[in-house]
């Protein structure tokens, strides 16, 4: 079906607002309003939730500054960048993040599925990629690259 991409965006960031206030996360979501899509709803509200979850379990400890950054980027491609300025990841797990039940969080109720599930949605069901980036100085960052021609109304 057909859907706006960043006021979808915004909705998923509205139902998490409380988890993300409890940790002090503004969210700048600078996707152009202008974006619709044909594509799943259902599969892009998965993607969105499993990465902000994510970033409120794992990248923020402390009450200062903690941002995360959506946006996007057409060229021949089109690119959204998901980005939080939390502690990031250590070297050794880069290699694992997307791997089923890798967790930093075990015994803390981390299921170590929500970004094999994510990394599966994107390239399975979308035909895309997934990028993991490390974001300077600190946090952690993904690329999600997918196919242009399902964006169906682009104004400007």
């Amino acid at each position: 079906g057909e859907f706006n991409l960043k006021q979808y965006v915004d909705g998923i960031i509205f139902s998490l607002q409380a988890q993300l206030n409890d940790k002090k996360i503004k969210v700048n979501n600078t996707i152009d309003e202008s974006i619709v899509l044909d594509s799943y709803p259902g599969i892009f509200s998965q993607i969105f939730s499993n990465l902000i979850i994510n970033s409120i379990k794992h990248a923020f400890d402390n009450d200062k500054d903690n941002v995360i950054n959506i946006s996007m980027e057409l060229t021949d491609q089109f690119i959204i960048h998901y980005q939080d300025n939390g502690k990031g990841i250590k070297s050794e797990h880069e290699k694992k993040i997307f791997d089923p039940f890798f967790t930093t969080k075990r015994g803390q109720g981390g299921s170590g599925l929500g970004l094999h599930i994510t990394y599966n949605l994107i390239t399975q069901q979308l035909g895309g990629t997934l990028k993991l980036i490390k974001v300077s100085p600190h946090g952690l960052g993904f690329s999600i690259t997918l196919d242009p021609s399902i964006i169906k109304v682009k104004h400007g």
